[in-house]
C-alpha cells in the first residue's frame, strides 16, 4: 500500500470514529440505572391527587375471608394519605389519616368519636388486620428518599421482559424494610413485582406484592389488582381497585386532624 493510500486509509479511520462518537456517547447516557428507573417507578405510583374505592379481601392462613370496603385520597404525591371505611358495619366511618409518608398516623374510631394519634413505629404494623402495612399504603415517595437503587439486570415476569431493581435502605430511614427488589416493566418501568426483606441480608423475601390487571386511567397506567402474599404466615390480601380519578380536586382541608371527626 502506498503512502498516499495509508493515509487515506488512517482519515477514513477517523472520520468513522468522528461519527461514531456522537451516537456512543449519547447511547451511554441514556442508558438506564437504578436511581433513574427508581424515579420513574416514584412518578407513576404518586400522583399529585387521586381518590380511590377499594374492596379488601384478607385471606387468613386457614383460607377464612373476610371484605373491607374504603375510599381512599391521597395527595401530594401521596405524602398525605386518607381512608375512609364503609363496610363492614363494625368499622363503618373509621378512618385512618396518614401524613408525612405515614410517619405521624391518626385514627378516627366512628363509634366513640374519638381521634387517637398512633405510635410512629405503628407504621409498621398491620392495616386493620391484612398483610398491607400503613408504611405499604401511605409510604408515598419512601423509594427514592429512604433508599438508594441498584440495576441488576435484566428478568421477565411471566413473557414480560422487565428491569430487576434492588432497593437497600439508607443508613438513618425509619422504613420496616431492609431490602426491597423489584421488577419493572420495561415498557414503561411500572412495577410488576415488588418483593420485602425485614432483615439486612435475609436471601428470602417475607412478603411479595403482584400488581395486576394494569390499565391506562386518564393516560396513568394503573393497577385494578393488588396482591400482598405473607410468605411466613402464608396468608395474603387482594386490593380490588373499583374507581380511580387522578383529577378529583381533594383540598389540603381533608387532611387534617380536626377534618377526621367531621
Amino acid at each position: 500500500m502506498s503512502f498516499r493510500r495509508t493515509n487515506l486509509f488512517l482519515l477514513a479511520l477517523f472520520l468513522l470514529f468522528l461519527l461514531q462518537a456522537p451516537f456512543s456517547v449519547a447511547a451511554k447516557a441514556a442508558a438506564p440505572d437504578g436511581p433513574s428507573l427508581i424515579a420513574r417507578v416514584n412518578a407513576l405510583l404518586n400522583r399529585k391527587s387521586v381518590f380511590m374505592k377499594n374492596v379488601m379481601t384478607v385471606t387468613d392462613s386457614s383460607g377464612r375471608e373476610r371484605k373491607l370496603a374504603y375510599e381512599s385520597r391521597g395527595r401530594d404525591y401521596n405524602e398525605k394519605t386518607l381512608i375512609c371505611y364503609s363496610a363492614p358495619a363494625r368499622i363503618r366511618g373509621q378512618a385512618i389519616l396518614m401524613l408525612n409518608n405515614a410517619d405521624d398516623i391518626w385514627m378516627y374510631f366512628a363509634r366513640t368519636g374519638r381521634v387517637r394519634k398512633l405510635a410512629t413505629h405503628a407504621k409498621r404494623n398491620s392495616m386493620e388486620g391484612s398483610d398491607f402495612s400503613f408504611e405499604d399504603i401511605g409510604g408515598g415517595n419512601l423509594f427514592v428518599t429512604d433508599y438508594s437503587s441498584r440495576l441488576e439486570g435484566e428478568e421477565p415476569v411471566n413473557g414480560v421482559a422487565c428491569y430487576r431493581l434492588r432497593l437497600t435502605r439508607k443508613p438513618g430511614s425509619s422504613s420496616a424494610y431492609a431490602t426491597l427488589v423489584m421488577r419493572i416493566r420495561k415498557s414503561d418501568c411500572y412495577p410488576l413485582v415488588i418483593e420485602y426483606f425485614k432483615g439486612a441480608g435475609k436471601t428470602t423475601p417475607d412478603k411479595r406484592l403482584l400488581l395486576s390487571a394494569i390499565v391506562p386511567v386518564q393516560g396513568v397506567p394503573t393497577a385494578r389488582r393488588l396482591t400482598m402474599l405473607d410468605l411466613r404466615d402464608r396468608s395474603s390480601t387482594v386490593i380490588t381497585v373499583e374507581v380511580v380519578d387522578y383529577k378529583s380536586d381533594i383540598g389540603a382541608g381533608a387532611f387534617t386532624v380536626q377534618a377526621l371527626n367531621q
